[in-house]
């Protein structure tokens, strides 16, 4: 053997699973990250499966990537800048065209320029299914859900992470004025980028 080539050693399954783990990422979370699925990082990771180099290559340049510290992302850096959300008055229909039109599943309801409460697609379809269909012309206000909570456009990624584990988003202030907005989605697609 050439004394000039340098050994390569590829990461044994406890490496990868450390290496992931030393990131901060869930199974899901790097399985949503290098477009593949969530019970193949487990294989890999347990090492009851041989994968190709190319998916090895995959999860190491995700693993490798460097991500900004959490604790210098901002709220204002992952937020949409756009807060769709309905008027308490608004019926039940027009939230439902709005969700399938939009493709989101929880809106902040607003009354007086404040958000003063959510309403969810679980929360209408227990309400349609109790009371029926003439409940689509009932407005937001009979089936308001507690606030999103909200933060400044200044708060840690941290704060916002723990605050999206108990709630669908938060909504981001920014000098007292509303600024955006953040999703468990959003979260994920900016940690992609």
């Amino acid at each position: 053997m050439n004394n000039n080539l340098k050994k390569f050693i590829l990461p044994k399954p406890k490496d990868l699973k450390d290496l992931r783990i030393k990131k901060g990422l869930t199974q899901q979370q790097l399985a949503e990250l290098t477009n593949l699925s969530q019970s193949l990082i487990a294989r890999i990771e347990n090492g009851t499966v041989n994968p190709r180099i190319s998916t090895i290559e995959q999860i190491l340049s995700v693993l490798y990537n460097e991500f900004p510290k959490e604790d210098e992302i901002k709220a204002e850096d992952v937020c949409m800048k756009s807060i769709i959300s309905v008027n308490q008055d608004d019926s039940l229909n027009e939230v439902i065209e709005l969700m399938e039109k939009t493709g989101i599943s929880q809106v902040p309801v607003r009354n007086n320029g404040k958000f003063i409460g959510k309403i969810t697609e679980k929360d209408i379809m227990i309400y349609l299914t109790r009371i029926g269909k003439e409940a689509l012309s009932h407005p937001v206000k009979n089936l308001l859900g507690e606030p999103l909570p909200e933060v400044n456009n200044l708060t840690s990624i941290k704060e916002i992470e723990k605050l999206l584990l108990k709630n669908p988003a938060v909504i981001v202030k920014k000098k007292d004025k509303y600024y955006g907005i953040i999703t468990k989605s959003d979260l994920l697609k900016f940690f992609k980028k």
